[in-house]
């Protein structure tokens, strides 16, 4: 079981060096603070797997667990944002819900067992921590969904697949803390299906290149349609220019854009004001 957990923190620490590495080509806040969610989610896995090679006996990895866990939430919440700006007071809270529930876990006295019997007033500092990080979470699978309705094709299916990744990474921790601790058969299965979800959130979060043109085949199809229209000298520029645009906005999942021939003649635009 235990290296069962090592294999889980490693595997979100591999995502983690997936996003880094992206980073490190194109330094923005969007991948750097996907980079730290992951590491931290990976980090509570190993948080756990040490925490039990020292029997449990030191209250500092509850005090680290909490860090590692709200933080990832924060984080997530901040990757959410660079896509699809967040309300001030969204970006206010957040940080002074981490700041609470580091506060209630030390003041809460959560404790440190491999099967821990809750007492009453041990069950209310957890159920602030985990609720403010389901928030910060759960936001996101909404948020995105509702953005991506009326969206291009390609727009709409990256938001919709950001949403399952937030999705995918609530059902993990759903699974994780509805297996039994003293049922070692049932947390290795949950820890297996934790493992079988991270290919979701890989795909979801990083869209490896096959996946993006498993997306464009209808818009590169269309794309292609316009095209044959240009080689077949269409006689209606307007038209054609409008057509062309359309197809290249979808490809590209943008919401607006203009097409200028080489003379600085506008012949389409989409999304755009007259000022623009």
């Amino acid at each position: 079981m235990l290296a069962l957990r090592v294999v889980v923190g490693a595997g979100f620490l591999a995502l983690a060096l997936l996003a880094a590495r992206g980073w490190t080509k194109r330094r923005d806040g969007q991948r750097l603070s996907l980079a730290v969610a992951l590491s931290l989610m990976g980090l509570l896995g190993i948080i756990a797997a040490v925490n039990g090679v020292f029997h449990y006996r030191y209250q500092v990895f509850v005090y680290l667990s909490t860090l590692a866990f709200l933080g990832s939430g924060w984080a997530l919440l901040l990757f959410r944002h660079s896509f699809i700006p967040l309300a001030r007071r969204v970006l206010i809270a957040a940080p002074i819900a981490v700041a609470v529930g580091l506060i209630v876990a030390v003041v809460g006295h959560i404790p440190n067992r491999a099967d821990p019997q809750f007492a009453p007033k041990e069950i209310a500092p957890i159920l602030v921590i985990v609720a403010a990080w389901i928030a910060m979470v759960g936001e996101p699978i909404i948020g995105f969904w509702r953005a991506s309705r009326n969206r291009p094709s390609a727009q709409r299916t990256r938001m919709r697949a950001l949403s399952m990744a937030y999705a995918s990474i609530l059902a993990c921790f759903i699974v994780e803390m509805s297996a039994p601790s003293g049922d070692g058969i049932v947390r290795m299965l949950a820890n297996v299906l934790v493992l079988l979800l991270l290919p979701i959130l890989w795909t979801g979060f990083m869209v490896p290149s096959f996946v993006r043109r498993m997306w464009r085949l209808r818009n590169d199809a269309a794309f292609r349609e316009v095209i044959d229209s240009l080689l077949l000298f269409y006689a209606d520029r307007v038209e054609l220019g409008g057509r062309a645009l359309d197809a290249a906005l979808r490809v590209m999942g943008s919401d607006a854009g203009a097409l200028v021939d080489g003379t600085g003649e506008v012949l389409a635009t989409a999304g755009l004001s007259t000022s623009e």
